[in-house]
């Protein structure tokens, strides 16, 4: 009886030479063939795969903390809040007085990162305080104003 050369998952992933098999049964002999390197084990290779749901983002931008990047340059300092309150009014600002900005520094025009970054805030706030209706009404125009 000839020896079945076999390469078994192991040795691709090793880069070892085939195996030998001396005295294999007609099982083994029939069906092995030697594997490609970078093809999966037969044992692999049937059956069904699952795929994985994707949840969608409320910014439609994959990765964590990727959209807001940058916008802790954009944010108004504590002074520049007082100057925007009285140029611009409560329309830069979700929270109450001069918390949770939204606009740039030095206009009114209100920026997506800067919703979404007070979104984030007053979510993790929300845990900290899960009673406070105050961070529950800031998520809600966030989420409503990054919808628009």
């Amino acid at each position: 009886m000839e020896p079945v050369l076999i390469k078994t998952p192991l040795d691709v992933a090793y880069g070892q030479s085939l195996t030998s098999i001396q005295g294999a049964g007609p099982a083994i002999q029939g069906s092995a063939t030697p594997m490609i390197m970078g093809s999966a084990p037969p044992s692999i290779v049937g059956g069904r795969t699952m795929k994985k749901r994707l949840r969608k983002s409320i910014t439609g931008i994959k990765g964590r903390g990727k959209y807001i990047k940058g916008w802790s340059k954009q944010q108004p300092g504590y002074h520049q809040r007082t100057v925007m309150m009285k140029q611009c009014g409560k329309k830069c600002f979700l929270g109450p007085r001069k918390t949770f900005p939204i606009c740039n520094k030095n206009t009114c025009k209100r920026n997506k990162k800067g919703v979404y970054a007070a979104y984030i805030r007053a979510r993790e706030y929300m845990t900290i305080k899960p009673d406070s209706q105050k961070y529950r009404r800031i998520t809600s125009k966030a989420r409503r104003l990054l919808k628009k």
